[in-house]
C-alpha cells in the first residue's frame, strides 16, 4: 500500500528466483478472498520529473547481461506483433488486399522505431473506391493513404505500409506521425454504425491503435478536415463519433496508462520520459533497480467480478532490466510475473488470465526490487473481459 513518503509496503516482490518465472503470493488466512489493496487514492502526487535522453540511452554504468543484449526479433516472429511488411487482416472481414501506391506519393520512413506514430486520420475519398486506388497509382497524385475502405461490404485496400508516410495536405507534424484511412461514400448515401464501412473502420483503426499504442480519443483518432492545412470535407453527421469511440474502447479493454494522474502513482524515484518510441501514448516512466519497496502502482477500475486477460505495453530497449517483478492483485492473491523488458515491447503482451473482484482499487505494481542490472519501466496494462462473472462488463 502506498504511505505518505510514497514508498509501498510491498514484502511479496522479493528478487526473481532464477528457476521460474512466476511465484504465487499467499496470505495468511487460509479463507479465500479479495486482495487487500487500498482502496483511497495516494496522498502524494505522482513523481514526475523531466525526460532526460542522455540519463535512458546507452548506460555504461548498467550494461545490459550478456546473452540477451541483442535485437529484437525480426517482424514476423511469435515475439513481435504483425509488422507493416504486410497487409493487415482484420479478423471481422478477411478481404484486405494489398495494392501499392506510385512511389511518388509515398515517403519511406522507419516508423515507430525511429519516429513515433501518434494520429489515425480519417478521409473520404474524391471518387469511387476503385478511382481513389487509380488515384493513388498515378505519380502525379502526389498523395495517398495507407488504407482504403469500400462502403458496399467494407473492403479494405492497403496501399502504403505503416512504416512509411502516406502524403496527404496536411501540416508536417500530423502527415509524418499519422496513419490514414480513405473511406468511400458515394453521393447521396450516408453513413452510420450499421453499415459495413463504419464497422469496418471501427476494427481497422482498433487494431492499429494496440499496436502502436495510440490513444482512442477524439485528439489522436481524428478526421483529415481537422488537421491543421488540410482542405478535406469534415466526416458528415451521421457518423456518430461518440458511438465510433464508445466501440473503439469497448473492444479494447479496459486501459490504465501511466500518464492518468488518477490511475498512476509512484514514488520520487521514478521519473516521466518520452524517450523510446516504442512507449504507449505520450511517456511512461521508469526507475533504476533498487532492494527498496518502491513500485508503480496501476489503478483499475473492475467492473464486474470474473476472468480478464491482463496485457502489459512497455517500450524495450537493451539497457532495461531483463527480471522486473509485476504484481498482480487477483481474487487468489498476489501473482508476480517477472518480465524481460530489454526485448518484445511496443505491443501488448499477453501476461495471462487472472480472476479479480469488482471494485476500483490499486490492482497492479511494477517493483524496483530486483537483483539484475538495467533500468526498470511502468508503462500500460490493458484489462479484457474473459469470463466468470454474471454477465459480460459493459
Amino acid at each position: 500500500m502506498p504511505r505518505e513518503d510514497g514508498r509501498v509496503k510491498f514484502p511479496s516482490l522479493r528478487p526473481a528466483r532464477r528457476r521460474g518465472r512466476k511465484k504465487r503470493g499467499r496470505g495468511a488466512s487460509p479463507e479465500p478472498g479479495p486482495p487487500q489493496v487500498p482502496t483511497g487514492p495516494p496522498s502524494q502526487p505522482v513523481g514526475t520529473g523531466t525526460p532526460d535522453p542522455a540519463g535512458e540511452a546507452p548506460i555504461a554504468p548498467v550494461p545490459a547481461p550478456a546473452g540477451g543484449d541483442g535485437p529484437p526479433p525480426a517482424p514476423g516472429s511469435p515475439e513481435t506483433p504483425p509488422g507493416p511488411e504486410s497487409p493487415l487482416r482484420p479478423p471481422a472481414q478477411g478481404r484486405v488486399r494489398w495494392v501499392p501506391a506510385a512511389p511518388e506519393n509515398v515517403r519511406p520512413g522507419e516508423r515507430p522505431a525511429v519516429s513515433p506514430i501518434r494520429y489515425v486520420i480519417l478521409r473520404l475519398t474524391r471518387g469511387s473506391y476503385d478511382q481513389e486506388i487509380a488515384r493513388y497509382q498515378q505519380p502525379e497524385t502526389g498523395e495517398s493513404a495507407h488504407y482504403v475502405i469500400r462502403w458496399q461490404d467494407g473492403e479494405i485496400t492497403q496501399m502504403v505500409r505503416e512504416q512509411d508516410i502516406a502524403i496527404f495536405p496536411g501540416q508536417a507534424h500530423w502527415v509524418e506521425q499519422g496513419i490514414v484511412i480513405a473511406h468511400e461514400l458515394p453521393s447521396g448515401v450516408g453513413v452510420s454504425p450499421d453499415t459495413a464501412l463504419w464497422a469496418a473502420s471501427a476494427t481497422l483503426v482498433r487494431e492499429i491503435c494496440d499496436r502502436y499504442g495510440i490513444p482512442r480519443d477524439r485528439q489522436h483518432v481524428l478526421a483529415a478536415g481537422e488537421v491543421p492545412g488540410c482542405p478535406d470535407p469534415p466526416l458528415p453527421p451521421t457518423w456518430g463519433w461518440d458511438r465510433y469511440l464508445e466501440r473503439l474502447q469497448r473492444a479494447s479493454g479496459i486501459i490504465v496508462d501511466s500518464t492518468m494522474a488518477d490511475r498512476f502513482f509512484a514514488g520520487g524515484q521514478w521519473r516521466a520520459s518520452n524517450w523510446n518510441a516504442l512507449r504507449y501514448g505520450s511517456s511512461y516512466h521508469l526507475a533504476r533497480p533498487a532492494p527498496v519497496r518502491d513500485a508503480a502502482w496501476f489503478r483499475v477500475p473492475i467492473p464486474a467480478p470474473g476472468r480478464y486477460r491482463v496485457y502489459t505495453w512497455y517500450p524495450s530497449a537493451r539497457a532495461y532490466n531483463p527480471a522486473v517483478p509485476v504484481a498482480l492483485f487477483t481474487a487468489e492473491g498476489v501473482q508476480v510475473i517477472h518480465l524481460d523488458q530489454r526485448t518484445g515491447g511496443g505491443r501488448w503482451v499477453p501476461l495471462g488470465v487472472f480472476s479479480f473482484p469488482q471494485g476500483d482499487y490499486w490492482a497492479v505494481a511494477v517493483s524496483r526490487w530486483t537483483d539484475h542490472p538495467g533500468f526498470v519501466v511502468a508503462d500500460a496494462f490493458r484489462f479484457v473481459w474473459e469470463a466468470g462473472g454474471e454477465k459480460e462488463p459493459g
